[in-house]
């Protein structure tokens, strides 16, 4: 439906500056008035869009012209060193007396915990 009205209205428009009077068309005596305005209106969009693409070649130039960080990343901690040769224990073999929670569990819990580790955990549930 847009389409069908944008090409009617733009035939009638077409058909109404196609006229001629005094030898000449209403579109050639309406550019003949408006044709100072648009070349002043050209130089001025063309000085902007000159002046506006020499900031964006500077911008540019700038962004590509740091090519290192001004700081340099550094590792400080002593855990992620490759040399360090500190064994882990192996919390799974241990029994839980020898390595106890840092929590204080009650007899209860602890004969539970212990049971879990000595048995495993029952995936079928």
């Amino acid at each position: 439906m847009i389409i069908l009205r944008f090409g009617f209205y733009f035939c009638l428009s077409y058909f109404i500056l196609s006229f001629e009077f005094s030898g000449r068309t209403v579109f050639d005596q309406i550019d003949e008035r408006i044709s100072p305005i648009k070349e002043s209106s050209v130089i001025f969009l063309k000085k902007r869009a000159r002046l506006g693409w020499e900031t964006l070649k500077e911008v540019g130039q700038s962004l590509i012209n740091v090519k290192s960080p001004s700081a340099q990343d550094q590792i400080r901690s002593a855990l992620s060193s490759p040399e360090r040769n500190v064994r882990i224990p192996n919390v799974h073999k241990r029994k839980l007396d020898e390595f106890p929670p840092k929590d204080d569990f009650t007899a209860e819990e602890k004969l539970l915990l212990q049971k879990v580790i000595r048995d495993g955990i029952d995936t079928e549930k």
